[in-house]
């Protein structure tokens, strides 16, 4: 990659698909077959369907058709001809039950030792490149099968960027490299760390990801671009870029700090209408294949259209219960395992390691689709029809909620054009974004990043005790009490940072609303009798009002309290619960009072 523009966007949760997954095409004229193995425990070579599996997770083609495949239980790195011979290319150790010790040792063939490799990928020269996961490093096999230890120490586990050999990497997972030869790792710890192949210098590359467990690498809108794909535990991101310069956010959807959840996400069934994406590979410019782990099923999805669908596999959510197996045939029929690597062969037939029922599973038929390319303007167009709004918080502003119930659109339907009057005749449009139970403080990079990126013409931030405390663990009356105790511990960092929001907002053309929000204990015991009676103490802690609104009135920032709103509710003889009895979150009612209480201060 070469340039000085990221694009970052997440499918899943942040576009908000309304489809679920039982809604979704499946492919016509997909067939499902078994390539190789035989399903038994073992590491045995051997022809197709004699040749056994402990756990393949990795796949990758060479040039010359070979299928390369990593055995990570086994130990081993195994080749598989095009008739589905199998031999072990590296990696050794003896059977302890269904898998081997790990260890570490480089030298030829079997002599080379592995823990629990995990990702593979291939340069033009030949040589193959293994994430060696829990050796915390990177593993290069040449092409007469001799295993050194290419970047990283098995003795250093961590994060350094710098020279190849003197840099650390923690549980890297997934390998890709791009048309240059320079390899990419998702380094589940640190995040997408790009080993340049002329420098041979490491360098993490600065945008967010939450646990990544896979990449793959396709050509950009222009010939110095490149498009990255990242899964990781919040969905599918792809970003753009080049070689030079800073990275730069143009637009973000999810990071490891915060996610979009979409507008209508029924939180409560569990819908993931994207599934669990794994493993991925390319199947045309702008498209991918890729391993939906928990759905056991194999999907692909179009960058530019968004588009999803199915080519083989239940069309479930989660196959858990019902949808697993192992079955060949036609692709709505056939059933998978646990599925995790995939490759597509030079003939276009997509190569998928179903490491549950250990065997290597083959997608013929598969129609690859046309190129396209992806219009800038559709990455960078604001519309000036909507009035923007970023809705941020953490799981107060989301749990347990459906899309007609949420605060999100209760806002949005409170707010009637006319309220908006900054864009004359503009539509609100709410944008939810969360923000997990760390710390302000810990966020705040993301968080900026993600205001300098949305372009929103309005952020609410609601802020609450976990926001200081962090850890949904530490939450309670008694730790509520010790930060009311101590408000000039906490109380100039916490105004100090809205106060930069607050800058960055102005700077960016936004307006920054940060609304004040108690927790149920701090209000009354009886607005959340787990925690009002089994947390130490059943006083409210009305003195923590007072901290949160001098601090956040330091900052300069518009402020609305909400202590005096649900209190009003609270005094009214018939209301109904404004947060769950057993859990410390809003009622559907609680979050109809919020949603008109930031609307009406959105309108003043």
């Amino acid at each position: 990659m070469k340039g000085a523009t990221l694009f970052i966007v997440l499918f899943g949760a942040a576009f908000g698909w309304s489809q679920s997954v039982a809604a979704q095409d499946i492919a016509d004229g997909v067939i499902v077959s078994t390539f190789s193995g035989s399903g038994a425990p073992g590491f045995a070579d051997g022809p197709a369907l004699s040749a056994s599996y402990l756990m393949p997770s990795a796949l990758a083609y060479d040039t010359h058709g070979y299928l390369y495949v990593v055995d990570s239980a086994a130990q081993r790195v195994r080749r598989v001809d095009r008739f589905g011979a199998v031999v072990t290319i590296a990696g050794s150790g003896a059977r302890n039950g269904f898998a081997v010790d790990g260890g570490y040792t480089d030298g030829a063939g079997a002599q080379a030792k592995f823990s629990t490799p995990s990702g593979i990928a291939i340069t033009r020269d030949g040589t193959l490149y293994v994430a060696d996961t829990y050796n915390h490093c990177i593993r290069s096999i040449s092409p007469i099968g001799v295993v050194s230890t290419y970047a990283g120490s098995p003795f250093a586990p961590g994060y350094r960027d710098g020279p190849r050999k003197l840099a650390r990497f923690s549980r890297p997972i997934g390998l890709a490299t791009d048309a240059e030869d320079n390899l990419y790792v998702a380094d589940a710890d640190v995040g997408i760390r790009e080993i340049i192949s002329k420098s041979e210098v490491v360098r993490t590359l600065q945008f967010p990801v939450f646990s990544a467990f896979n990449l793959v690498v396709l050509p950009g809108r222009n010939a110095r671009s490149s498009l990255i794909v990242i899964a990781d535990a919040h969905g599918i991101k792809y970003v753009e870029g080049d070689r030079h310069g800073q990275f730069d956010v143009i637009d973000q959807f999810a990071d490891f700090k915060m996610y979009e959840l979409p507008p209508y996400h029924e939180l409560t069934q569990g819908a993931r209408p994207l599934g669990n994406p794994f493993g991925m590979t390319a199947v045309g410019d702008h498209t991918i294949a890729f391993t939906d782990l928990r759905g056991d099923s194999i999907r692909t999805l179009d960058l530019d259209t968004r588009a999803l669908s199915i080519l083989a596999g239940p069309a479930t959510e989660d196959a858990g219960l019902s949808g697993g197996g192992n079955r060949d045939g036609a692709g709505a029929a056939a059933r998978f395992g646990a599925p995790m690597g995939i490759a597509m062969s030079n003939s276009g037939d997509l190569a998928v390691a179903d490491a549950g029922t250990r065997r290597i599973r083959m997608l013929h038929g598969f129609a690859q689709p046309t190129a396209h390319t992806i219009p800038e303007e559709r990455l960078t167009q604001s519309d000036s029809s909507k009035y923007r709004i970023g809705y941020i918080g953490n799981s107060w502003i989301w749990w347990d909620t459906d899309s007609t119930s949420s605060i999100a659109s209760e806002l949005e339907a409170s707010l009637p054009s006319a309220a908006v009057g900054h864009s004359k005749g503009s539509h609100p449009e709410v944008t939810p974004l969360y923000l997990p139970e760390s710390t302000l403080s810990e966020s705040m990079e993301n968080l900026l990043a993600l205001v300098r990126g949305r372009r929103f013409d309005a952020v609410v931030l609601q802020v609450n005790s976990a926001s200081i405390l962090g850890d949904v663990q530490r939450l309670g009356p008694a730790n509520s009490r010790q930060l009311s105790l101590d408000p000039q511990v906490w109380g100039p960092g916490f105004g100090q940072r809205l106060r930069t929001l607050s800058d960055v907002c102005r700077g960016n053309g936004a307006t920054l609303l940060v609304v004040l929000q108690p927790l149920p204990w701090e209000l009354a015991p009886n607005e959340s009798i787990m925690y009002g009676m089994l947390g130490g103490a059943i006083i409210p802690n009305t003195a923590i009002e007072q901290a949160f609104a001098t601090a956040a009135g330091a900052s300069g920032a518009r402020v609305l309290d909400l202590w005096p709103v649900l209190l009003a509710a609270v005094k009214q003889p018939h209301h109904p619960a404004l947060f769950g009895s057993y859990d410390f979150h809003f009622t559907a009612f609680g979050r109809a009072v919020v949603a008109r209480a930031i609307a009406a201060e959105l309108a003043r």
